[in-house]
């Protein structure tokens, strides 16, 4: 605003004086007299701005301190909240420690609240017994007392005849008074004994019911701690167990997954080469020189080359060269058995002995089985352990079972799928 009032009065200015030139040229000096004031007055103007520049120059020093001064704020309040941040995960992992050390100690404190539970139980079972055996213990007292006042009743009697004897000189009077005096003294002696030996004979008896449950108490504290035992390792296996079984469903799932893509990708090569002979395309799939093939495969591909048409195929005749081969170069006592599954697998036997019995089965035994396929089902195999455990009378547990690859093959002294 004032810049503009100036710019005003400026021209405002110079059109008064044009006229004034124009009009009057006398009036020259008043025109330079205002010219100069007008001088003076921007000047002052002038400097004026120049101060307010100067304070507006500090005040956007100001203002950028200040900035300055909040960015640093911002800066430790970030660095304070990553702090937290971090600090609250550290609690999130601590509480997560903490919930998991809570539920360890909320199941400790079941297995000890079941095991005071039974220590309870068996406090007063103890207590019973200990009761029902101070009462035995009182009714024996009062049988001994009954039986100790018959016999009290049953001496009486005999006191009265000693006394009953005739005195006639002073050594029978000297004699009857010792015998008096012994027969008196007797019933004495005689309580003192039987009590002697009720107490001996009640301690002895309450001794041994003492012992008896001490050790009935001895073993039933080893018989729980067992017990304890026996669930820590039984919580053990079943967390192996569980483990065991996540991990094999994994592994289930990875050759489920790895087998799809290589079916698929076995259906895209056979959509390729549908086109072509279909001779050529088994060829090329299933018999490449190149790859690692089975024994079977070898076989089948070799009779496949030398016919010309298509036959049922007999397994029986398929691995005759086998049985033939192992004859020559192993052992020339080999049984195969003809009435074995042909269409899936064969199996050979090897003995030491020329006359097999199956009453006596070979110790020294071989086992080769060649599979129509990689693998068996599990069909195939009970069958196959069926029959060599009841027609070979062979221990299958005694036989080492080595697998060649996942491969169709034989081998010396175990039986090989």
């Amino acid at each position: 605003m004032d810049g503009a009032e100036l710019d005003f009065n400026n021209t405002r200015l110079s059109s008064s004086s044009i006229t004034a030139t124009t009009s009057n040229p006398d009036d020259y000096e008043k025109d330079l007299r205002l010219a100069a004031e007008l001088g003076r007055y921007l000047l002052e103007r002038n400097h004026e701005l120049q101060n307010y520049i100067h304070i507006l120059e500090k005040d956007i020093d100001d203002k950028q301190c200040e900035i300055k001064l909040l960015h640093a704020k911002f800066l430790s309040t970030r660095e304070q909240l990553d702090a937290k941040c971090k600090q609250t995960e550290l609690f999130d992992a601590a509480n997560f420690d903490l919930e998991k050390e809570l539920s360890l100690q909320r199941r400790e404190n079941e297995k000890n609240r079941q095991h005071i539970k039974e220590l309870f139980d068996l406090y007063e079972k103890t207590r019973k017994q200990y009761h029902d055996i101070e009462h035995e213990y009182s009714t024996f007292r009062v049988k001994q007392f009954s039986s100790y006042f018959i016999s009290k009743q049953t001496n009486i009697p005999c006191q009265t005849s000693i006394l009953s004897i005739p005195i006639s000189t002073k050594r029978q009077r000297s004699n009857s008074f010792s015998l008096l005096s012994t027969s008196n003294s007797s019933p004495l002696l005689n309580s003192s004994t039987s009590s002697n030996l009720f107490d001996n004979s009640s301690v002895s008896i309450f001794k041994s019911h003492l012992r008896e449950l001490k050790s009935r108490i001895k073993s039933l504290t080893i018989e729980c701690a067992k017990i304890n035992d026996q669930l820590h390792q039984s919580e053990q296996d079943k967390r192996y167990l569980l483990d065991r079984i996540i991990q094999l469903e994994r592994q289930r799932r990875d050759d489920n997954d790895s087998l799809q893509n290589e079916l698929n990708y076995y259906r895209k090569l056979l959509e390729k080469y549908s086109n072509e002979n279909n001779k050529s395309v088994l060829l090329n799939i299933y018999s490449p020189p190149e790859y690692d093939v089975s024994l079977y495969d070898e076989v089948f591909s070799e009779n496949n080359q030398s016919k010309s048409s298509y036959e049922p195929t007999n397994y029986k005749e398929l691995f005759s060269p086998i049985y033939e081969t192992l004859k020559k170069n192993i052992n020339p006592n080999l049984i195969i058995f003809k009435n074995t599954d042909y269409e899936h697998y064969t199996l050979i036997y090897s003995c030491v002995s020329e006359n097999y019995i199956h009453t006596n089965p070979c110790k020294n035994s071989t086992l080769w089985l060649f599979s129509r396929t990689i693998s068996l089902s599990n069909d195939y195999l009970i069958e196959l352990d069926e029959y060599i455990i009841n027609n070979l009378c062979i221990n299958l547990t005694e036989l080492e079972i080595t697998p060649q690859d996942g491969e169709s093959c034989y081998s010396s002294s175990n039986i090989c799928t």
